[in-house]
């Protein structure tokens, strides 16, 4: 086993030759015997309390042990373990693919407006639209933005595809016009 600070007070700890289930059994062990104790330093007591999360047989371990850490320290536990078959995992797969989809669609002007009018019932005449963004996929395929928009939210692209939905709003008024 290595251990490494990835960086304030998370480490990580690989083994490239364990059995997943005596690893886990040590590192139960180890965050159970720490969070017992009781650390003295001069004249104060320090508790220390550890949270891990494992990861293995997923394609990105790092990130998926971060995950499983976030998981436990939200429910409360000591430990949380993802693997290629776990919820999160799948998760993430799915994540990682629409926005990689976003940033092609992006790349390639595959990101659509569709207008749907407005229409007054006072006034049938007063007939305003608003602007819809649908990706078209790299096979061609038309989404709706409930599938990848919650996903972009978090990511520099989301700024991207609204500067893009903005410009071709824009772009086809200007048609409209001439």
């Amino acid at each position: 086993m290595t251990l490494y600070r990835t960086g304030g007070d998370e480490f990580a700890v690989t083994c490239t030759d364990c059995i997943v289930e005596i690893f886990k059994e040590k590192i139960i062990s180890i965050v159970t015997d720490i969070n017992k104790h009781v650390f003295h330093c001069d004249e104060y007591d320090v508790d220390v309390r550890l949270t891990a999360g494992i990861a293995y047989d997923t394609d990105r371990l790092l990130t998926s042990a971060e995950v499983a850490l976030q998981n436990a320290r939200k429910s409360g536990l000591i430990l949380d373990i993802i693997t290629r078959h776990s919820p999160e995992a799948n998760m993430f797969r799915e994540n990682t693919k629409w926005l990689k989809e976003v940033k092609n669609a992006l790349a390639t002007n595959n990101i659509i407006n569709y207008f749907q009018p407005i229409q007054s019932l006072t006034n049938p005449d007063d007939v305003k639209y608003e602007a819809l963004v649908r990706l078209r996929d790299s096979q061609g395929e038309i989404h709706s933005p409930f599938i990848f928009l919650p996903i972009i939210k978090q990511t520099s692209e989301y700024e991207e595809l609204t500067r893009t939905v903005i410009f071709n709003v824009f772009e086809i008024c200007c048609k409209k016009r001439q």
